[in-house]
């Protein structure tokens, strides 16, 4: 919540989502198991922080007879990714690589990185779209101002 407080919510979810991109990216070239413990921490932070936010701003943006059914249509949508990613990760590695072009070869985890990349870009796109088309959705947004609220009689708003 401090770090909501202090940024908030729209700059928290892009730079979660711009991240988490960049961490795809480079996780295929990760050769010691040092570089993935490095790697761990912002995924950590990424993952403790998108999905709260988007599951959060979900129950705001519908009514509250509804957001049983929205939360189960989310947990449904994050177990049907979780049984094809398995799926498409092994397909991948029966394929042992990719030639594009007879220029560019992309290794078994050049591609799931890459696939994983251009998904990120995809929701990173759906999220920017969210944010401009429900910018009510986001109430921990950091004030424009600077003004100081006073209390009493003489208070600025």
């Amino acid at each position: 919540k401090p770090m909501l407080r202090k940024f908030g919510e729209k700059r928290v979810l892009i730079f979660g989502f711009i991240l988490l991109i960049v961490i795809f990216l480079f996780f295929p070239y990760l050769t010691e198991l040092w570089m993935v413990y490095v790697f761990v921490i912002p995924f950590a932070f990424c993952m403790s922080v998108i999905p709260p936010l988007i599951q959060s701003n979900l129950t705001k943006a519908i009514d509250s007879d509804k957001q049983g059914e929205a939360s189960g249509w989310t947990t449904n949508f994050q177990s049907i990714s979780q049984i094809i990613a398995p799926l498409v990760s092994t397909g991948f590695l029966e394929i042992g690589g990719l030639v594009v072009f007879s220029i560019f070869f992309f290794n078994s985890y050049q591609l799931i990185g890459f696939t994983a990349v251009i998904l990120g870009i995809a929701l990173l796109i759906v999220g920017i779209i969210d944010l401009k088309s429900h910018p009510h959705l986001y109430t921990h947004d950091k004030p424009k101002n600077k003004e100081i609220v006073k209390e009493g009689p003489n208070k600025i708003q």
